[in-house]
Order: C-alpha cells, then structure tokens, then sequence
C-alpha cells in the first residue's frame, strides 16, 4: 500500500494530492514608487518562480493625464530585484508603488 497526503473535502473529493505542485510566497515587499531594489533568498533557486504586482492606483487622474509608471522586475540567481525607469515627463507622470509577491512551486 502506497502513503502519502491527500485532502478530501466533506463530499469526499480529492482536492489536493501530494504529487501535485503547490505554491509558496517566500516573500512580500511593499514597494515605493520610483524607489529601486532587489532581495536574494536561497529558497529561489528553484526553476519555478513567479511574482505578482500590484500596484496601489489603478489609474493616475492629474491637470496633465501623466502616467502612472510600473516598475520592472527581473529574476536572476536567488535575487529578485525591481527596477523603475526614468519618468518620461517629470511635470505629469508619477511612479506606482504597490506590494509584489514572490513564490515558488
């Protein structure tokens, strides 16, 4: 007879089974807007790593309609990091802040 872990819910289904590939947020950063940075972890040298941006406007409502500028996020090693580029007119745009997660699988 085989073991192993498995989740039933109350009618008796299978719903999580340990074969199956479950997620895990290894971290949550609250970002500044325009504020650039990165954070190494030795739990992301797995291949699978994901993340998710949120930022805290959905939209930018200015005299100018500037934009609201999203920052870029790049994974290399056990490092995450977020970068923003330069505001494309200082006057009218404005950097996102926002909260990124970031897990594995």
């Amino acid at each position: 007879m085989t073991t192993g872990l498995q989740v039933f819910n109350a009618s008796g289904q299978l719903v999580m089974d340990a074969t199956q590939r479950l997620s895990r947020i290894i971290q949550t950063i609250s970002l500044t807007g325009g504020v650039s940075g990165s954070f190494s972890d030795s739990r992301l040298t797995v291949t699978n790593v994901y993340w998710a941006y949120q930022r805290d406007k959905s939209f930018h409502l200015s005299a100018g309609y500037g934009g609201l500028m999203s920052p870029t996020f790049s994974f290399s090693g056990n490092t995450f990091s977020w970068s923003y580029a330069p505001l494309n007119n200082a006057s009218y745009d404005e950097y996102a802040a926002g909260i990124v997660l970031v897990g594995a699988y």
